[in-house]
């Protein structure tokens, strides 16, 4: 979880690999991105300029998940979420 100065509460979708928001004034939660991709999103965090950056951990293809063989492939992601309109 990461939160904005709005109060937005952003949040990742581990299973539709996404990045979601939960909304403070309409109480609701919104899509902010989705991407095959992405997966397992993990950590978030806000970039110096505002922009929101997401890591991919690829956690579900670890051997404890995959009969004891790791199926991950390197290297592993760092997305950066432009067009956040992130207020301070």
């Amino acid at each position: 979880m990461l939160e904005a100065p709005d109060g937005s509460v952003y949040l990742t979708d581990l299973e539709h690999n996404a990045v979601v928001r939960w909304n403070a004034a309409s109480k609701k939660i919104e899509p902010v991105i989705t991407d095959k991709r992405s997966l397992w999103p993990d950590t978030l965090s806000w970039g110096p300029n505002g922009d929101l950056y997401v890591t991919a951990s690829h956690i579900e293809n670890m051997p404890r998940f995959n009969n004891g063989k790791s199926t991950r492939t390197e290297p592993y992601k760092l997305w950066k979420v432009i067009g956040i309109e992130k207020s301070d």
